[in-house]
């Protein structure tokens, strides 16, 4: 089946830091989630064809979408080799990076199955691949 594989050199932005409270009470997006959406938008232009393809090859009548994202995180790790909490929640990632990346023809809500790592690197980055396949299949 098809899959599209997008790869980042910076690392998701939390859902904690996307949003901002006004004073009226109105919740709009952060500077932060503001130049996130415009580096994701950067990404998807640069992979244009491989996008155009993977959503030429989803029928939501039949497909789902299986998602794995794999998240470097720089100084994840202690000096004890404990993981740092400041290396952030692994869910909190997904929503701000899933709600840029589907901005086609197909609705994150396709996606049914979710593979999430974290791991230690020298540089924050991702790797999100999202891979159709036929509804009850299993792999």
């Amino acid at each position: 089946m098809e899959k599209l594989i997008l790869r980042g050199n910076f690392k998701p932005l939390s859902i904690n830091q996307a949003f901002v409270l006004l004073r009226n009470g109105r919740r709009v997006r952060s500077p932060a989630y503001q130049v996130f959406a415009r580096r994701v938008l950067i990404l998807l232009q640069l992979n244009k064809r491989g996008v155009s393809e993977f959503e030429s090859s989803f029928d939501g009548n039949i497909h789902a979408i299986r998602g794995t994202l794999r998240i470097g995180v720089k100084n994840m790790l202690t000096k004890k080799s404990t993981i740092s909490e400041k290396s952030g929640d692994l869910d909190n990632c997904v929503k701000c990076l899933v709600d840029n990346v589907m901005v086609g023809k197909i609705d994150d809500s396709q996606i049914t199955e979710w593979h999430l790592y974290k791991y230690e690197n020298n540089v924050d980055c991702f790797e999100l691949t999202l891979e159709i396949y036929k509804r009850g299949e299993v792999e």
